[in-house]
């Protein structure tokens, strides 16, 4: 259930509310506990339950849909984007050159 991921918040700490909020879900994202295609609570309900402004989480929610990490199906709701932008940044090992060359190549002596 949406309900049963635990957001913690540091209303005391210097970082921005929105900040905590966004970190908070993005380290969700990337540690599995919200999975690609998953619904995210809606920005009225999260901020009710965390006790903080709308506005506070509209502006978590837009860093994260800025960033990929969420997309928004208007009159659906949001969701986690199935490619995440981290999963981009992993590449597939590319066989060198040298490798990939069976013979030598010959330069001219020019």
């Amino acid at each position: 259930s949406l309900m049963e991921l635990t957001l913690y918040l540091d209303h005391g700490s210097k970082i921005p509310l929105y900040q905590q909020v966004y970190t908070e879900l993005r380290a969700a994202i990337l540690s599995g506990l919200l999975l690609p295609g998953q619904r995210v609570p809606s920005t009225r309900s999260l901020s009710r339950s965390l006790g903080i402004s709308r506005t506070t989480v509209t502006q978590g929610y837009e860093q994260l849909l800025t960033e990929g990490y969420l997309e928004a199906q208007h009159g659906t709701g949001t969701f986690v984007c199935h490619q995440l932008p981290d999963e981009l940044l992993h590449t597939e090992k590319i066989t060198t050159l040298r490798k990939a060359i069976s013979s030598p190549i010959r330069l001219s002596h020019y």
